[in-house]
């Protein structure tokens, strides 16, 4: 288990990382923008779950599978259509099991 899964487990009873399962990666932080509490939470199976509560008590909920391919070419491609998709780029790297450096050398090369 994380450290953050752990401190959100003893502050949030509530908080999506506290009932997920299989956490391969938890994160919890407060946006200092807009002061919603946001949880980004990465399962054993890869999938990508974010849940945003917003200053005024709603609940936002982003799920997303990670992407199946058999090679460095198909990888590099479904990083650059998450990119168009506004997947934020520290997201896609988790999602591909990769840096963040990686995707955005990989969204940002000129393609052959």
């Amino acid at each position: 288990m994380s450290k953050n899964k752990q401190e959100l487990q003893t502050t949030n009873n509530n908080s999506l990382i506290h009932r997920a399962r299989d956490v391969q990666y938890a994160e919890g932080k407060q946006n200092k923008k807009n002061k919603a509490w946001e949880e980004t939470i990465v399962t054993s199976k890869g999938d990508l779950i974010q849940k945003t509560n917003t200053k005024t008590g709603t609940e936002i909920f982003k799920g997303i599978t990670r992407p199946v391919y058999s090679d460095t070419k198909e990888r590099n491609e479904s990083m650059r259509d998450l990119a168009k998709n506004d997947i934020k780029q520290k997201d896609n790297a988790l999602l591909h099991d990769v840096s963040q450096s990686t995707v955005s050398r990989v969204v940002n090369e000129p393609k052959k």
